[in-house]
């Protein structure tokens, strides 16, 4: 899963702005309230944004069970004035480790999860569950 209009290195090229509704909130491109759904703020490609993306394409496959392209799509409340998934919709996964990953991938920049990290835990719940 790509988006080539934000490929590049690490915090020192820009992409495009990215694919609304899968911009992290600290690009200024997401869903909180604030931003403007008919333009895109020309950001730094981070690692984070990516795991942002990843992960919020992920979670909605899990508790919506369809896949989403655009904001007005979400099920109402589903994002906070910030732009961040709702704790009510996370609350809403019944496996705990699964529920945990998810906060951890849905978070602000600095404690989001690595990809490393991600796909660890994805073994490890995998691994508990056989």
């Amino acid at each position: 899963v790509i988006d080539y209009g934000m490929s590049g290195l690490h915090n020192e090229s820009e992409g495009t702005g990215g694919t609304k509704p899968f911009c992290a909130p600290e690009t200024g491109n997401g869903c909180n309230s604030a931003a403007d759904i008919d333009s895109y703020k020309w950001v730094a490609n981070r690692k984070e944004n990516d795991m942002w993306s990843f992960g919020l394409m992920f979670f909605t496959m899990v508790t919506l069970r369809k896949c989403v392209f655009y904001k007005k799509d979400y099920p109402t409340g589903f994002f906070d004035a910030k732009g961040y998934v709702s704790a009510a919709y996370i609350d809403t996964v019944a496996h705990e480790p699964l529920r945990s990953l998810f906060r951890r991938t849905l978070c602000p920049d600095e404690t989001r999860l690595t990809a490393r990290e991600f796909l660890d835990e994805i073994n490890q719940i995998n691994q508990e569950m056989q």
